[in-house]
């Protein structure tokens, strides 16, 4: 069954002063529980004002679902300079450019904000998703944070040589262990359940890896840092 699928500017039954069909094909992705979710994708004219428009399906043509519109320029020109370089090739359709991250001695529960530089390669049409994992020596997880990649600029809609630089927060467990942990990170996609980590390659190492890791952050024994139970005001060597 055929639908159409239209954003408009219209309001009520006035005809729209700007109206868009979706780019065919769509997308459609099978979910756990018999679901499906369908992806459209719509071309706007770069003179297009951010705000509110309204998504009309013609199969419900009563029913008009608010969409935020936002605008953001592409682009196509290298970052100026990046903190640390990596050019990393994650399944030769991303290029993990470098990052930047403040690796100073944290307490339990404190967050770490990771900043990623990124270079599409080509049109992507699968959701991916970012993982960051912090891992004491004995690889026990003690920090995690797992988001769509580009958030708010997702990915499938990044054009080939475009470069996009997003900031990822990782949150220290507030049970964490003290002693030097690794900050890992990786790019995987998700199909029925299970998931599929992109190979990273780079030119020091050619051979595929899961994850990259980007340092190691010293987590702080708090029972160190706060005062003492019993305070003494003596003066010594006087």
């Amino acid at each position: 069954q055929k639908e159409t699928v239209r954003l408009s500017s219209g309001r009520g039954s006035s005809p729209p002063s700007n109206s868009w069909l979706a780019v065919s094909p769509a997308a459609t992705y099978h979910c756990p529980g018999g679901l499906a979710a369908t992806t459209y994708n719509f071309v706007i004219d770069p003179a297009t004002p951010r705000g509110t428009y309204h998504l009309v399906i013609s199969e419900q043509p009563d029913t008009r679902f608010r969409v935020k519109v936002l605008t953001r320029v592409r682009e196509f020109d290298p970052p100026g300079e990046i903190p640390i370089e990596m050019n990393a090739m994650l399944a030769e359709e991303i290029e993990f450019l470098g990052y930047d991250v403040d690796l100073t001695p944290r307490q339990p529960g404190d967050v770490i904000d990771i900043t990623a530089y990124w270079r599409a390669l080509r049109t992507m049409g699968r959701p991916y998703i970012s993982s960051i994992h912090l891992l004491d020596n004995a690889m026990t997880m003690w920090g995690q944070s797992d988001n769509y990649l580009g958030g708010t600029y997702p990915h499938l809609l990044w054009a080939p040589g475009e470069y996009v630089k997003e900031v990822y927060s990782l949150t220290i467990a507030p049970d964490a262990p003290p002693g030097l942990h690794s900050i890992e990170f990786g790019v995987y996609h998700q199909v029925v359940g299970e998931y599929f980590f992109l190979p990273v390659t780079t030119v020091d190492s050619p051979e595929p890896a899961k994850h990259i890791v980007l340092g190691q952050v010293r987590v702080l024994d708090p029972e160190h840092t706060k005062p003492p139970d019993h305070t003494l005001s003596v003066e010594l060597g006087k």
